[in-house]
């Protein structure tokens, strides 16, 4: 099944799944466990907090065909690998397991992203709550 979302229905998609199933924490209290809703496809996330505003991201997912429209929004650094998979936002960037990404810091234009079901997708990154609109 394909879907075709807004980043505001994926967000409300995401809330609503932790507020049915909040992220758990690892036993050394240093990292979450995101378990991505099963609208969406299946897998987890995790996240480690290395030092204040440094954050490691692990994702470890497999989407349905998802196209998600991002609005304008400010854009924090991020490096981006994958090791399997792609993401297509037509001409802005395409990742796969080649080609890697580092930007950011700034405003991030509108764009829609395009990840196709196949194992592993590194997926979209979510906003902080705080940059939240």
């Amino acid at each position: 099944m394909s879907l075709d979302l807004t980043f505001e229905q994926v967000e409300e998609i995401f809330d609503e799944a932790e507020h049915h199933c909040p992220p758990a924490i690892s036993i050394d209290r240093l990292e979450l466990i995101h378990p991505l809703p099963s609208q969406l496809g299946n897998g987890y996330s995790r996240s480690i907090e290395l030092c204040p505003g440094l954050e490691l991201s692990i994702f470890h997912e497999t989407y349905q065909d998802l196209t998600v429209r991002e609005p304008e929004k400010p854009h924090l650094i991020q490096f981006k690998v994958l090791l399997s998979g792609i993401e297509d936002s037509g001409d802005h960037v395409l990742i796969n397991a080649e080609q890697s990404y580092i930007g950011g810091s700034g405003m991030q234009r509108s764009l829609t992203v395009f990840m196709p079901r196949s194992p592993k997708t590194f997926p979209r990154q979510r906003r902080p709550r705080e940059l939240r609109g």
